[in-house]
């Protein structure tokens, strides 16, 4: 759920601490064109609806012009929880030839976005 951990494993051995909470977001309703003029070279931007990932707008989905967020979203994105290790979420972005991916709590709520690069540095130094 994205609260502090306690163990031998500390925060920095978890995706979570990874992620880029500084992530762009947008609304249902949202026109695509707006959203896109204002993501300042973002690859991607988060669908929420109070909090909860909802989809992503990505690559051709932000050239949507008057389409809805809603009507050009990818739905169902894949997420992924906090707690998973950064080698282990590296590897299936690699196996899906992924380049980032979206780390939410387990009720959906979004915490933010990791890329593979980050996580296969991160990796390189967990055993």
């Amino acid at each position: 759920m994205d609260l502090p951990v306690e163990g031998e494993k500390g925060p920095e051995t978890r995706a979570g601490s990874l992620a880029d909470r500084n992530v762009a977001t947008c609304g249902l309703d949202e026109r695509v064109a707006d959203v896109s003029s204002r993501l300042a070279g973002a690859r991607v931007c988060v669908v929420v609806r109070d909090g909860v990932v909802m989809g992503v707008l990505e690559g051709d989905s932000l050239a949507g012009g008057t389409l809805t967020a809603a009507e050009a979203m990818r739905r169902g994105p894949s997420t992924f929880r906090p707690s998973i290790s950064p080698r282990e979420l590296a590897t299936y972005l690699g196996d899906h030839d992924m380049d980032h991916t979206v780390i939410t709590t387990l009720d959906g709520r979004l915490v933010g976005t990791v890329s593979r690069a980050d996580l296969e540095r991160a990796a390189g130094g967990d055993g």
